[in-house]
């Protein structure tokens, strides 16, 4: 059988052979050559930010209105599945205090960069059908420790800085978002540790398709679709079969963050109750990374703008209190948007009031001629600025996220380094 690693070539028949025997029952690729979609776009996949441009502040307003009168889900309820674990342990084991965003940024940089180093081994040996399992309990500490000493920080990293590939990155930024929302809703820290994992092993049958497939830079054809859609099973396969001690929850995610509260989603076609809890939030963190990520083939939508389209489908292919509880931990305007107030000031997100998100902390570093000035924080919740407008991109702006944050506000006299990586980001 031809070498799967090889990035050059791979001929999708021969990858049958590759599969686990009991991967037979899914759908099988198709015999015919399938044209090639050549240059249009997959609506779902290939979103440009104008599908998204309705998303003003008064929509927001009216989500965040409507996330208010969300049902909240009963516990285990309608024959929810409950996810197995080791008894709880204070979340307070993980030590660290309470840090403000610019101090928290460079620890949670380094861990960040940490995991994504990781990430790279465990996809290497999971292309040797290998689950690699050296260095997670000191990752998993790190995020979680970071979490709690500020949670913007990681929150936010994503989507200001470009560190890796996406395949990496990708599966990272999901355990953040896993790890954040369980600490939101109060769990003990062997639940949040599995959360963390979950994230980080969910897209792990990725790690058994060929480089070229996964990394390819145009649409794919029909049954290059096919192929790829056989990760969830592939990696669910993987860590069942593996030696590597990981909670269960780990398996659930892997197998159903393609799964969908209507049941239109893959590989099973699950709906409801029937896809667990940490399965239906796998799939809106997958889904919101993956739209506010800068692809190879797409350009990365602004995180409100991806929260705007998530909300959309809300109750149809996510679950509809989940994801109110996630546009409320992200926050409406997520700290790292650079906002435009109504009296033509510019500045970053670098707080979040919960009760009133519509009114978050900005710090302005932009006067209305365009000019750097000195930074100002105000509070919107107490009327100390004007409204915000819109949400800009650096690119429009010139204003670096990563360095306002990590300077207080000091506007930097160089940004073009930070800039290359949103260049396609507008």
């Amino acid at each position: 059988m031809r070498n799967l690693k090889n990035p050059q070539s791979y001929e999708p028949e021969l990858l049958e052979d590759f599969y686990p025997n009991d991967l037979r029952d899914l759908p099988k690729l198709p015999n015919a050559q399938p044209e090639r979609m050549g240059n249009k776009k997959a609506p779902a996949k290939q979103m440009e930010p104008k599908e998204s441009e309705a998303f003003s502040s008064s929509s927001m307003e009216d989500i965040w209105q409507k996330i208010n009168d969300v049902p909240k889900e009963a516990p285990d309820s309608q024959g929810e599945r409950k996810e197995p674990g080791k008894p709880l342990q204070d979340v307070r084991s993980f030590a660290g205090v309470k840090a403000g965003l610019s101090e928290e940024m460079p620890h949670a940089l380094k861990a960040y960069d940490k995991a994504v180093s990781l990430m790279r081994y465990i996809m290497s040996f999971a292309g040797e059908r290998k689950v690699y399992t050296d260095g997670l309990e000191t990752v998993t500490h790190e995020l979680i420790s970071s979490l709690l000493r500020n949670q913007d920080a990681l929150l936010c990293l994503p989507r200001i800085l470009q560190r890796g590939s996406y395949l990496h990155t990708h599966c990272v930024n999901v355990a953040i978002l896993l790890g954040a929302f369980y600490l939101q809703d109060g769990h003990g820290a062997d639940e949040v540790k599995s959360a963390v994992l979950a994230g980080i092993f969910h897209d792990l049958g990725k790690g058994l398709l060929p480089p070229a497939l996964i990394g390819s830079r145009k649409s794919l054809t029909t049954t290059e679709q096919a192929m790829a859609k056989r990760h969830p099973a592939l990696g669910h396969t993987l860590l069942r079969e593996s030696q590597a001690t990981l909670p269960p929850v780990v398996g659930m995610a892997a197998l159903e963050h393609h799964e969908r509260y209507d049941g239109s989603g893959y590989p099973q076609g699950l709906a409801g109750p029937n896809i667990s809890k940490v399965g239906r939030l796998a799939a809106i963190a997958d889904t919101y990374d993956a739209m506010s990520s800068r692809r190879p083939y797409k350009n990365a939508l602004l995180p409100h703008h991806a929260l705007g389209v998530l909300y959309k489908k809300r109750g149809k292919h996510f679950h509809p209190d989940l994801l109110a509880r996630f546009v409320k931990m992200i926050g409406i305007y997520p700290v790292g948007s650079i906002v435009e107030l109504s009296d033509g000031y510019c500045g970053l997100i670098t707080g979040n009031n919960p009760g009133n998100p519509l009114q978050p902390v900005v710090t302005l570093v932009m006067d209305p001629t365009g000019q750097n000035m000195q930074a100002l924080e105000c509070n919107l919740a107490n009327g100390e600025a004007a409204d915000i407008i819109r949400c800009l991109s650096p690119v429009e702006t010139r204003i670096d996220p990563y360095h306002t944050i990590l300077s207080n506000g000091k506007p930097s006299e160089d940004p073009d380094p930070f800039l290359h990586v949103f260049s396609q980001s507008k």
